[in-house]
């Protein structure tokens, strides 16, 4: 399990060091750095199985994910246990270069890479140190498309793409994880009877011609509601949609260790995040390996949290990152009891504790 994640240099983040649970749920005004501990966190994963050129292309390229006015190096440090014993891993990105440093355990192993590897190949036990991680901002149109892939165990994409198939595959090579994503969908969503995947025409680029399009046969969602079986998922409701997604990757047989979620559960009924929580709840206690850290903006989901889980951000003067655990709001103590974790954060603005004695 990653216990905390230094940010140096990287987007809004000067010298940020956030402390991680089992589950965190990251708060703040929209731009406070949340998403960046999200990218950051992914973006280490993403070190394990790929070389520097494949990490840091596109939009997380060294210049876009620079801190403004740095000159750089952008590090990313993450500490953890794993197997009883303390580890440490960084990353030191330049503009044409990665290295990676790690140490474990009481004997101080230490192994620096330059990033022409993936770490996997040349560093024992580093995919099980560094917990596979998978980032997730979903988007309802995007879950409810039909769709097809030639993946033999497709997943669910960044957005929600791929729900439709990946789901199809659940159901035809693992009927019992299927039956348990049905079961969890009607506790939240007492209105769902049954998840339907149907066969569907999807358009895609011909493999012999990338600039035509061919149709294939692919799958879609339907849900059978009470009193209205067979509605098609491009019908359904947002929240039924996004629950659905987030459902078939915690129980899907790709099920990562570290789940990111960015702004998650927003589009559902206040009653309907809290019962989604408390699903999390129960899975971290069934997979002693998975770790959730979240972005929201819902009292509604903080309520089912300890102060201690959640972390408030909020922008200097100068524009970078400050933080703090709503834990150490100064008026959490005399509030325990009377308050509850949402009703806590909302007392102020983050502005007003988390700034204060930090301002420069």
């Amino acid at each position: 399990m990653i216990t905390s994640v230094q940010l140096q240099e990287f987007k809004g983040h000067r010298d940020s060091t956030v402390a991680l649970g089992r589950f965190t749920v990251l708060v703040g005004p929209n731009g406070s750095g949340k998403t960046s501990v999200l990218e950051a966190l992914s973006l280490q994963s993403h070190v394990v199985n790929y070389t520097f050129h494949e990490v840091l292309r596109g939009d997380s390229s060294p210049g876009d994910l620079l801190c403004r006015g740095a000159q750089g190096p952008i590090v990313l440090g993450s500490s953890g246990t794993w197997d009883d014993e303390a580890w440490s891993f960084r990353t030191v990105f330049t503009g044409s270069s990665m290295e990676n440093h790690w140490n474990r355990g009481r004997d101080d192993r230490h192994w620096t890479g330059t990033g022409h590897l993936p770490l996997r190949e040349s560093v024992p036990l580093i995919d099980k140190i560094l917990p596979p991680a998978t980032l997730h901002k979903l988007n309802a149109e995007r879950i409810a498309a039909a769709a097809y892939s030639d993946d033999l165990a497709p997943g669910v994409g960044y957005d929600g793409a791929n729900t439709a198939v990946a789901l199809a595959s659940i159901k035809l090579g693992h009927d019992e994880m299927f039956e348990r994503i049905e079961d969890s969908i009607r506790q939240i969503i007492p209105n769902v009877e049954r998840v339907r995947i149907r066969q569907a025409k999807v358009q895609r680029p011909s493999p012999s011609m990338p600039q035509r399009a061919e149709e294939v046969v692919g799958s879609k969602v339907f849900f059978d509601f009470r009193g209205a079986p067979g509605v098609p998922a491009h019908a359904a409701s947002e929240g039924t949609l996004i629950t659905l997604a987030l459902l078939t990757v915690l129980y899907g047989p790709s099920r990562p260790n570290l789940l990111l979620l960015d702004d998650f559960a927003e589009s559902l009924h206040p009653q309907a995040q809290m019962d989604l929580v408390r699903l999390f709840k129960r899975m971290l206690n069934e997979f002693s390996d998975l770790q959730i850290v979240a972005t929201t903006h819902s009292p509604y989901i903080l309520d089912e949290l300890e102060p201690s889980q959640v972390v408030a951000f909020a922008l200097r003067k100068d524009g970078t990152v400050a933080l703090k655990r709503l834990s150490d709001h100064p008026q959490a103590e005399q509030m325990t009891g009377a308050l509850s974790t949402g009703q806590l954060w909302s007392l102020d603005p983050e502005r007003d504790w988390v700034l204060a004695e930090t301002d420069p």
